[in-house]
């Protein structure tokens, strides 16, 4: 398996992962209907004795508080049952419609582990506006666990974060085509870069602007090698609609040009 198929397999793998372990909704009364040949969550006992520690260089923009320093495992767990926050630093929530009697009461699900639950029993997002909340639970619970899968250390090819001529080597044609809104399709213009804090850039070109925060530096693909893990945010200059993303900023040696990689999570 050559070097970048490996690393293909790898990010596939943490997806799977994700989408495997995504588990608990508010109870609606009656007793609970499990899908056919739905699987029994699982309980991730093994983390219970692993003394890891995972250190954050970014803040995790989903969650309450600062998350900036190192973090224990069981920490990292519990962030499973802690709510999630929209942009507006206000709780974010989903409806999510039982599997086989619409009559039922949605479940509300407020937490990664509420989501994980209802998603095992066969629940799901009916209508456009929870489909959409739904994503935003999709990318916050698949960074979490893509934390708890993290390596700490091994071979580092940044030298204290990246540098602004590496991120100019991105390019900005391909950073604002990131997310799926046809009005983040690039147009020609030099991008202007700026760095707007430690691990923080804005790039604009074209009247649109990115912004990229580097989270953490980890090994997440167990090649041995850290990646950066960040998040970015593009969209026109002149409007509120933004698309968020999460990527993998990664270099394969001291001199190889940054390579960044969108991830994509899947609910199942």
């Amino acid at each position: 398996m050559t070097h970048k198929n490996h690393k293909k397999f790898a990010l596939c793998f943490a997806g799977l992962v994700f989408a495997a372990t995504l588990a608990s909704c508010s109870k609606d009364e009656g007793e609970k209907s499990r899908a056919p040949d739905a699987p029994e969550p699982r309980i991730e006992s093994a983390e219970a004795d692993d003394d890891r520690e995972i250190c954050l260089t970014g803040d995790l923009d989903f969650l309450p508080g600062d998350q900036v320093g190192c973090h224990s495992i069981q920490k990292i767990k519990g962030w499973r049952r802690a709510p999630l926050e929209d942009s507006d630093r206000g709780v974010l929530s989903v409806s999510m419609t039982h599997p086989t009697d619409r009559t039922r009461d949605p479940a509300l699900c407020r937490t990664c582990a509420d989501y994980r639950e209802r998603l095992y029993d066969g629940y799901y997002a009916m209508s456009g506006r929870d489909r959409r909340r739904e994503a935003f639970f999709i990318r916050a619970c698949g960074v979490i666990e893509m934390l708890l899968r993290a390596a700490p250390g091994g071979v580092s090819h940044f030298d204290g974060g990246v540098e602004e001529g590496e991120i100019a080597s991105i390019g900005a044609e391909r950073m604002l085509q990131l997310g799926d809104d046809p009005r983040l399709a690039s147009v020609p213009g030099d991008p202007s870069i700026e760095r707007i804090g430690a691990g923080r850039w804005r790039v604009a070109a074209g009247g649109q602007t990115i912004f990229i925060e580097e989270i953490a530096e980890l090994d997440f693909d167990a090649d041995g090698v850290t990646e950066i893990l960040a998040f970015l945010s593009a969209g026109p200059v002149l409007a509120t609609a933004r698309v968020n993303d999460v990527a993998l900023l990664e270099k394969d040696s001291e001199n190889a040009p940054l390579r960044l990689t969108a991830l994509k999570f899947q609910e199942n």
